[in-house]
């Protein structure tokens, strides 16, 4: 039997296929996530706004803005969600694939995005833990995540505040890396 040297495996050429649906989804989800974000940063200001006019039946006053920071973010989820779906519903697939990566590799939104999550999980934790017989515990969990998320947002504010203007990040050039390499453009475009 003569044997034959294996020769390296060498995929066909792909074509380039673009989920269009995946797109959508992450697009709409970032909308709702940026809901959550602006709605618990929004509850607290209305609550005390609304809390002049009415009196509400509760435990106390760390309860009612534990709930109303997690009732505005529920809204502002759901505001955001309904904004994506309205915006982004029937749009062409290379436009959704452009306006993913560019959201996707934005610096500053991912910055936002991460210490918003880290502040939510951090303060969750931390209200429960320090108050823990002084309101229900879906208004500590949820009503901690909000704040925290609050904080997150600041923070992550207050360091693009903080960068010198005339600054270059890398955003663009990962941007366009990107899209070339989803086929979206052509090198040296």
């Amino acid at each position: 039997m003569a044997e034959n040297p294996q020769q390296p495996f060498t995929p066909p050429p792909a074509k380039f296929y673009i989920n269009s649906s995946s797109d959508y989804n992450y697009l709409v989800q970032k909308w709702a996530v940026r809901g959550w974000q602006n709605g618990c940063l929004v509850g607290i200001p209305l609550f005390m706004i609304v809390s002049r006019r009415f009196t509400f039946k509760s435990r106390g006053p760390l309860e009612r803005v534990l709930r109303a920071t997690w009732m505005g973010g529920a809204a502002g989820t759901v505001a955001g969600g309904t904004l994506g779906v309205a915006r982004y519903y029937g749009m062409d697939k290379h436009e959704l694939r452009r306006r993913r990566i560019e959201l996707q590799f934005s610096e500053k939104n991912l910055r936002r995005d991460g210490f918003a999550t880290i502040g939510g999980v951090i303060t969750s934790l931390l209200v429960t833990g320090l108050w823990w017989n002084h309101a229900s515990f879906v208004n500590l969990i949820l009503g901690g995540s909000g704040i925290g998320t609050i904080a997150g947002v600041a923070a992550a504010l207050t360091m693009d505040l903080q960068e010198p203007p005339g600054t270059s990040d890398s955003t663009n050039t990962r941007e366009k890396e990107a899209a070339v390499r989803a086929g979206i453009v052509k090198p040296g475009e």
